[in-house]
């Protein structure tokens, strides 16, 4: 009877981690949509595909625009909402304005990065890279390289 009560509670945990993480980056997800159907921006696509099995394995889509107030407060409030459920955050200040955003958010078997850049000249870009996450690498012992003896 008590491990029925322990599983249901692990079980509801597990579901809103879940769904929790797949909800992490709802704001960016919902600016580069927008995006992609403004006029005013240059949307350029790159994708990348499994040579055999021809599946998707990286998909980036960057947003360029030029001397748009609004769009640039849009994007970065988007990125300081999204900002407590990314797994990897860097940022760059200069004179105490935010100019390079980068946060990684993980989503299943997937990585979503998501950057900023704003340059002097009034010209930003948003870039998004979706990708496989990669297996991890295993350290090589010098007994696990290959015996090259000639």
């Amino acid at each position: 009877m008590k491990m029925k009560r322990m599983i249901l509670p692990a079980f509801l945990l597990m579901i809103g981690m879940f769904f929790g993480r797949s909800e992490a980056q709802n704001t960016l997800k919902a600016l580069v949509q927008k995006c992609e159907n403004m006029d005013s921006v240059t949307v350029s696509v790159v994708q990348r595909k499994n040579e055999t099995t021809r599946k998707l394995e990286q998909n980036m889509v960057t947003i360029t625009f030029r001397n748009n107030q609004a769009l640039e407060q849009e994007i970065k409030k988007a990125f300081e909402t999204d900002k407590k459920d990314a797994i990897q955050e860097i940022e760059e200040k200069e004179k105490g304005v935010l100019k390079n955003v980068f946060y990684t958010f993980s989503e299943g078997n997937r990585e979503i990065s998501y950057s900023y850049d704003m340059n002097k000249t009034g010209k930003g870009s948003l870039t998004v890279i979706e990708r496989q996450k990669r297996a991890p690498r295993t350290e090589r012992t010098p007994d696990s390289r290959p015996n090259r003896e000639e």
